[in-house]
């Protein structure tokens, strides 16, 4: 059974993860769009990672099930996690921007690529789906 701080460990794991790559990713002069990134798949990462350990190093079912038991809490806690997180940026990014019409997501195109999607035919805009 799960100790109350076997729970808070599992809540917290994930957002110290999430925090910690997106920082060395900002450190490593990221962009804010790559150091979310980065930060939200190291994040994910670590649960799958400590299963497969888990699971190829024990061989009594007894003590893989026991040991089972945190990753699992990880996971499920990842996801509620994540979701909190998205959400929370979402509703910044919505009611707390000043400006409100620009939007980093277009910020990585190449320019001419950006001059295309602006200035271009259908044609050439039908190419990059805008």
């Amino acid at each position: 059974m799960a100790t109350p701080l076997i729970y808070l460990a599992a809540f917290l794991l994930p957002v110290l993860g999430f925090l910690m790559a997106f920082a060395i990713a900002k450190l490593t002069c990221q962009s804010f769009k790559i150091a979310r990134t980065v930060g939200i798949e190291t994040g994910c990462q670590n649960m799958p990672v400590a299963m497969s350990i888990i699971l190829l190093s024990y061989s009594d079912h007894k003590i893989k099930g026991e040991a089972m038991l945190f990753p699992t809490l990880y996971g499920v806690l990842l996801i509620i996690d994540a979701t909190i997180g998205i959400s929370c940026y979402q509703l910044i990014k919505r009611f707390f921007c000043v400006d409100k019409g620009t939007d980093d997501d277009d910020a990585d195109l190449p320019t001419h690529t950006a001059t295309i999607i602006e200035q271009g035919t259908h044609a050439e805009k039908q190419r990059f789906k805008v």
